[in-house]
């Protein structure tokens, strides 16, 4: 005697393969946004380097001073106050 096959509607089989697939695209887009989130961490060091040197670099030629990013106007830093210095005692 044959076994008859059991199958799911055609209705269920659709709603699965869509439930599955969309779980499967949903776990690869995480993936490709873990992979970028790896890369942007591994440049932001490289790009807080080449704003350090930067900095570094027009602190020679200008000295301590702030910059207007917008108009690239800068003003010299003013100098902390000297603090006053402290008795030891022992």
């Amino acid at each position: 005697m044959a076994t008859k096959v059991k199958k799911l509607s055609q209705e269920e089989l659709e709603k699965i393969q869509v439930a599955v697939n969309t779980f499967t695209k949903a776990k690869q887009n995480l993936g490709e946004m873990e992979y970028q989130k790896s890369q942007l961490i591994a440049n932001i060091g490289l790009f807080e380097n080449n704003l350090k040197e930067l900095q570094e670099e027009l602190e020679q030629k200008y000295g301590q001073v702030t910059i207007d990013l917008n108009t690239g106007e800068y003003t010299p830093m003013e100098e902390p106050a000297p603090a006053e210095q402290l008795e030891v005692v022992e």
